[in-house]
């Protein structure tokens, strides 16, 4: 089942999570759930398996688009990884300076601006500087107050 747990692993945290509820599922409620537990976990492939996008597009679950409107800008961290060259500084400086404004990233609207801190470890300041400043031109910003960088040499 889920996790590598065992059927009976399930079943007990189930029944101890089912005691705090008010009221509790009956037996027959929480066999139903462990069954449909079972059946999702069995239509996954298996852990450390290459996994087509096809696959996890079409499997049933909440509407990405939706979860990333309303978790994308909440304290949440952001890392960004890739080959060297690849254009992460760059990313990561103008999504922080959409998040900060609360301008829309590939169409996910921010409905609040919000503080940025961007932790740049690979660019000197001389770079991070010439670099928010041609974003900046571009999404036509001229205000960072709630924007905080941490310096390469921190």
């Amino acid at each position: 089942m889920g996790r590598g747990m065992a059927r009976e692993e399930v079943t007990e945290i189930l029944n101890l999570w089912n005691r705090s509820n008010n009221p509790p599922l009956s037996t027959r409620e929480l066999e139903t759930v462990i069954a449909s537990i079972n059946r999702c976990e069995a239509q996954k492939p298996d852990r450390g398996a290459i996994v087509g996008a096809d696959w996890l597009l079409s499997s049933p679950g909440s509407n990405s688009r939706n979860y990333y409107q309303r978790n994308f800008a909440r304290r949440e961290g952001l890392i960004l990884t890739g080959e060297g060259g690849a254009g992460k500084s760059l990313l990561s400086l103008e999504i922080g300076l959409r998040i900060l404004k609360g301008l829309p990233i590939w169409n996910f609207d921010i409905p609040t601006p919000k503080r940025v801190l961007i932790i740049q470890t690979e660019n000197s300041m001389a770079q991070l500087r010439y670099r928010l400043e041609r974003i900046a031109y571009g999404l036509r910003i001229k205000d960072f107050k709630g924007l905080n960088i941490v310096e390469p040499e921190f």
